[in-house]
Parts: structure tokens; sequence; C-alpha cells
């Protein structure tokens, strides 16, 4: 999980699997090395505004800047988390279908891997149904969720991924280790009900197979 949380780690070994990522310069803790590195062809290269995150800190957005502008803010923000990377990224702009953004949580659980549009801008979810997959082509998302749980070796996990003007598919939030399970029902921004319904059966399932030789001491 450690592994799977680190954001950094998780960039490279995307881009060596060729899976799309955002525009990302990855910048080491301040506690390690305090001047910043940063060439102004780099920094315009990210485009206004970019993102700046730490690799490691960002459980539920904690530490992150969604609208930086300047190298100041790059300066300012990497002392927040001092013995943490920070990754600087490209802001991802993402294609509109039958009036959702292009912008997906993608669960992955047991083996079974679960479609949502998750709105990046007011966080709420939907189901993607089996029509809109067909009808958009969406099935390329069950792929990406299956090599990102090949490299990361979790059994649960979200990913979050959009689709930009291109039709690109670009992996945006890398490996989330602990997946948000807030119910719909009782939290606007929560997820499905019918997901997490989904996902606790398929734990049960999990836990209901196992024999006493498999459970761990204590």
């Amino acid at each position: 999980m450690r592994r799977a949380a680190d954001k950094a780690t998780m960039h490279l070994e995307f881009l060596s699997r060729g899976i799309h990522v955002p525009y990302t310069i990855i910048i080491s803790p301040y506690n390690h090395k305090r001047e910043l590195e940063l060439s102004l062809s780099e920094l315009a290269y990210l485009g206004r505004p970019f993102i700046i995150k730490p690799a490691n800190t960002t459980g539920g957005g904690v530490g992150v800047v969604v609208g930086a502008e300047s190298l100041k803010d790059i300066i300012e923000t990497r002392q927040h988390h001092k013995n943490d990377k920070y990754l600087l990224q490209e802001r991802i702009i993402p294609l509109t279908l039958d009036g959702h953004r292009a912008w997906f949580r993608v669960f992955f659980a047991f083996g079974t891997t679960i479609l949502c549009w998750w709105d990046d801008q007011t966080h709420v979810y939907e189901v993607v149904t089996p029509d809109q997959e067909r009808q958009f082509g969406l099935s390329s998302l069950r792929d990406i969720a299956q090599a990102i749980r090949e490299i990361c070796g979790l059994d649960f996990f979200s990913t979050e991924i959009a689709q930009t003007v291109p039709g690109t598919f670009v992996v945006v939030d890398y490996v989330n280790e602990m997946c948000d399970m807030r119910l719909k029902s009782l939290h606007p921004d929560g997820v499905p009900d019918t997901v997490i319904e989904t996902i606790a059966g398929l734990i049960a399932n999990l836990a209901s197979t196992r024999t006493p030789d498999d459970q761990e001491p204590g």
C-alpha cells in the first residue's frame, strides 16, 4: 500500500507501461533539497493554472493546489510537507459526454471493475450504465484499471481517469489505496449505494471462502 500510495513512484511506473498520465514534473522534498531546480521553459510547459500535489500526503485532496499560477506557489506549497516529494502537473480538460464531464472514478475490487462518472468540480458520483459504456466506448477504462492492478498489486483500489478532447484516456489520480466508501444516500458527494453494496458483497464473498488456515494470527 505504501508503494501504491506514492504518486511519484506510480507516475514513473505508469509511464514505463505506456499508460497516459498528465505532463508532470517531480520535485524533491524541501528537507532534502531546499533550492528548487526548475527552468522557466519547464514551468511554461505546464501551462496555467497547473496542479501541485504531494506524492504521499493527498488523502481526500489534502495538500493539493488545483489553481497554481507561479513559481512562488510552488516554493510556498512544497514547504507544507517538507519530507514529501511533490508533483507539478498540467491541468487536464475533459470532454463532455451526454451532459457529463468525461471524468471517471473507477473502482477495482477483487477482480471486478465498476465505472462511475465523477465530476471533478462538484465531486458528485453517478454509475456508468451499460448503455453509456457501449455508446461512448468506455470499455478501455476496464483495461486501464486491470493494467493498474498489475502495477500496484492491490486487489482493492480506485483511480481517476479523464477522457480528453483528442479522445485519449488520461489517468489523473493514480491509485487511491483507501477508497471513498461514504454512501450517497447519506452524503451528496458519496459513492452510489449500489456500488458500495457490490463492493461489500465482494468482500463478504472473499471472507467466506477463506479457511481457518488462511486467517492471520491474532
